[in-house]
């Protein structure tokens, strides 16, 4: 390539909120899981969209079989019909081992009109995936370093609307993470923002960021 030109860019998107939560007891017990259990009972296939990160397989099949039971029959869109058939799913799960055909499927129904709403996923669920209307990007714990994070997050809403990423941790969890993602948990003292993407090349403090919470 002759005179190549290299372009040097903040992974920063100013439409989304960054809000981290220690949890005191099990991550399950969380009141946020309820409220957005709650919001699916209700809004069902109109509840803007989300995605759930887990470290594991393990753990995104914990968080599907809390939405699972906890739907009953209201788990497909209509009500009732076979849970069988996939393209009802209000919540699907994708990680490293979900079949191909399967990951194809929840990514294409995860982009277009479909009932699906939730999808909870591992890294697997990462970069090339194009799903323009999600609302919030929830972390069931922290990754293990700030590169994923930025990386994950980057999944919201690409069409300029305001995002929500909220970062659910304990101190146990945390001991699994890089010390910069670590730093960026527990530090309290500057905005979300600022002290997630201060690693960065580029960065500049905007105020039309979409607030700036010490949370």
């Amino acid at each position: 390539m002759d005179k190549p030109c290299e372009v040097i860019l903040s992974p920063d998107k100013s439409n989304i909120l960054y809000t981290v939560y220690e949890i005191k007891g099990s991550l399950l017990s969380n009141a946020i899981f309820h409220h957005i259990l709650n919001e699916l009972r209700v809004k069902r296939s109109s509840l803007n969209r989300i995605l759930i990160y887990c470290k594991c397989k393990t753990n995104c099949a914990e968080l599907y079989r809390f939405f699972s039971l906890n739907l009953g029959d209201k788990f497909t869109e209509p009500p009732g019909a076979s849970p069988r058939i996939p393209e009802c799913w209000l919540v699907d799960m994708f990680f490293k081992s979900t079949e191909e055909e399967v990951k194809d499927s929840i990514i294409t129904n995860f982009s277009k009109s479909s009932p699906l709403r939730i999808v909870i996923a591992t890294v697997a669920f990462g970069m090339g995936v194009n799903c323009p209307d999600v609302h919030l990007i929830l972390h069931f714990s922290p990754p293990h370093d700030i590169e994923n994070y930025v990386q994950e997050v980057g999944r919201g809403r690409r069409d300029g609307a305001q995002t929500f990423a909220i970062l659910l941790h304990n101190k146990k969890l945390l001991k699994e993470s890089s010390d910069y993602m670590t730093r960026y948990v527990n530090y309290k003292k500057e905005c979300r923002r600022d002290s997630l993407y201060k690693f960065f090349d580029k960065y500049s403090h905007s105020q039309e960021n979409y607030g700036c919470p010490l949370l």
